[in-house]
């Protein structure tokens, strides 16, 4: 269970940080500073880093994020599916008319 006031980015809101960040940090700041500026602790921002970056390039970041929503989605539609069917109170069952 997350805290309160905490809050999810998407990749794509996490790579504008990430990009935001690298020019703060170009422009001399501190990393302190540049979690600070960003709203976020430095842990998070060096977790970010490495997940997302990882020493690759924008290319292979963007792939890394989606292969992770795809996790995401995939953990989804999977418990969705074991969810029983309203109609019948099958579980998992394929629509007939497809």
């Amino acid at each position: 269970m997350r805290a309160a006031g905490t809050k999810y980015l998407t990749p794509d809101q996490i790579g504008e940080k990430l990009k935001l960040a690298d020019e703060l940090r170009a422009a001399g700041k501190p990393i302190h500073e540049v979690s600070r500026i960003l709203g976020i602790t430095d842990s998070t921002l060096y977790n970010w880093r490495k997940r997302y970056l990882g020493g690759r390039d924008d290319k292979d970041a963007q792939i890394a994020a989606l292969r992770d929503e795809n996790r995401r989605l995939r953990r989804m539609i999977k418990s969705l599916v074991s969810l029983p069917d309203r109609r019948t109170g099958v579980t998992g069952t394929s629509d007939p008319r497809a």
